[in-house]
């Protein structure tokens, strides 16, 4: 069986044309926020920037996007977590 190095496969995305087309994506939707972001990253969620939501990403990204998600199938991109 082969070994997958994730960090190995993340950089090479990255560092990709994938990589380099995600970058750009989220370059345009910077760009099209209606304040300029005073710093990076500049976390938005739904569209919305906080100080709250700024400092809640730094702390645990992993927590808020799942304590926030919308869509369907929540416990599979958030097994284990409690489901509000």
């Amino acid at each position: 069986m082969k070994h997958i190095n994730k960090r190995d496969d993340l950089i090479a995305c990255a560092n990709g044309t994938t990589g380099i087309y995600l970058e750009h994506q989220m370059a345009l939707k910077t760009n099209a926020l209606p304040l300029p972001p005073m710093y990076v990253p500049w976390v938005t969620l739904n569209g919305v920037h906080s100080e709250l939501i700024q400092k809640r990403a730094e702390n645990n990204l992993t927590d808020l996007i799942c304590e926030t998600y919308q869509g369907k199938d929540k416990e599979k991109y958030c097994p284990g977590r409690v489901i509000s």
